[in-house]
């Protein structure tokens, strides 16, 4: 009798199917271990090179931070079964390899890449993000706001472009829903104009009658910013601002220099080099610990001396802080502490 020599799942392919809950597809027939897809090479190449460094030892792999240059990186990890796959931090590279680790029920861990398509529109429970969200930015812009603010009004500027307009108007949401009856408005700018008179007359008069504006959110860019709060000082507006990691520039730091206590930014948490690093360090922490004790990545919570406690809610993203409060301190954009009912300084 001829013996039947097709290959069957081998038995690591069932080990990660137990780690993410799901019945062990025939195509994951993953022989163990790590690789990485990130950009090695081009305008993005040291955040590769930060990622790669901290994942090893590991599979290597190139992809330009290029959706396309990701799928065909994905296909070549997929043919070298690999245990899990981590990487990608470029949001259109994720995006467009994670169906390929989907159907081969290979784990991917998504580090850097902050578009919420990744998770929102979830190629597989296999795809996970160890890395912060690009729409959690008005949402962590409202706590520090309503914190800040002390119960007085809360004046939100947005250059009215999309993606301004449309952290501006999460805020106001969040602000709503968590302090309902907090004076809240939106005051739409248009950007590169020489006076901006009118507008900070409007904020002023917003905060008139209740002891002043509490806090004043700008979501726009460093060269206005500059501007517009100078012309807030003279008249009077002393409320503290928070500008959006877009004015979390050199240009705007150095220009408010005097401003210490009064001025502050959000910067992404995973945000840089070293940053990143540390998320890539942590997803293969993780990975290594889920593949050595068959806890569900999904499901389970894991341990990490650097980033604490990982939880992956139902989406894939992980439970980890998306944006930072920063002061400019020293000539830099710096973390400050974020807690209790005062402004938080450093």
């Amino acid at each position: 009798m001829r013996r039947d020599r097709r290959r069957r799942p081998r038995p690591f392919a069932m080990a990660v199917a137990l780690l993410l809950g799901v019945a062990a597809p025939v195509e994951a027939k993953a022989d163990g271990g790590l690789a990485v897809a990130a950009p090695l090479s081009g305008t993005y190449a040291e955040l590769g090179e930060a990622i790669s460094n901290a994942v090893q030892p590991a599979t290597m792999e190139d992809d330009a931070c290029q959706a396309e240059a990701a799928v065909a990186v994905a296909h070549k990890l997929v043919a070298l079964r690999p245990g899990i796959v981590i990487g990608h931090p470029c949001s259109s590279a994720a995006i467009a390899a994670a169906p390929v680790y989907a159907a081969a029920g290979i784990p991917f861990i998504a580090v850097g890449a902050r578009h919420g398509d990744l998770t929102d529109k979830r190629a597989g429970p296999n795809v996970f993000r160890l890395a912060g969200r690009d729409d959690q930015q008005g949402r962590v812009a409202a706590d520090f706001l309503a914190r800040a603010g002390g119960g007085r009004p809360i004046a939100l500027l947005h250059d009215r472009t999309f993606a301004m307009s449309t952290i501006a108007s999460d805020a106001a949401k969040a602000l709503a829903i968590a302090h309902p009856g907090l004076p809240v408005q939106q005051f739409p700018f248009v950007a590169s104009e020489l006076d901006y008179a009118l507008l900070v007359d409007k904020v002023a008069a917003f905060g008139a009658g209740t002891g002043g504006t509490g806090a004043i959110l700008f979501a726009g860019y460093p060269s206005e910013a500059i501007v517009i709060l100078r012309a807030l000082r003279a008249k009077g507006v002393s409320a503290p601002l928070l500008g959006v990691d877009a004015t979390a520039t050199a240009e705007f730091g150095a220009g408010l220099a005097d401003r210490r206590g009064e001025v502050f930014v959000l910067v992404s948490a995973d945000h840089g080099a070293d940053a990143l690093a540390a998320r890539a360090s942590a997803a293969a922490r993780l990975a290594r610990d889920a593949m050595r004790t068959g806890a569900s990545i999904q499901t389970g919570a894991f341990e990490d001396p650097q980033l604490g406690r990982i939880v992956f809610d139902a989406k894939g993203d992980a439970q980890l802080p998306s944006y930072q409060v920063n002061a400019w301190i020293d000539g830099a954009w710096k973390p400050i502490a974020a807690s209790g009912d005062a402004i938080p300084l450093p």
